[in-house]
């Protein structure tokens, strides 16, 4: 299923040879769906957009925000409140 789901992105190596994809700022759809896949299958996913802004998901469910996507966290916490307010 992995590789049919590669191949679908042009890559026919599979996930043997290939166990990283990379997406660029011009190929953000396929990136999102990179992101989606590695969230499903508890893959560990990097999100980078430079040195100090990334975030990063581990397959062992739990995450990271760097200090320049600080900002991401605030919309996580008002949408998980039990304050409406906050």
């Amino acid at each position: 299923m992995v590789n049919r789901w590669m191949e679908a992105f042009g890559d026919r190596r599979g996930i043997d040879d290939a166990p990283a994809m990379l997406a660029t700022a011009e190929s953000t759809d396929d990136g999102l769906s990179f992101v989606v896949f590695a969230m499903l299958f508890f893959w560990d996913c990097w999100v980078v957009h430079s040195d100090r802004e990334f975030v990063m998901f581990s397959h062992d469910e739990w995450g990271a925000v760097g200090p320049g996507c600080s900002h991401l966290l605030d919309g996580i916490r008002k949408a998980y409140s039990d304050d409406p307010e906050r």
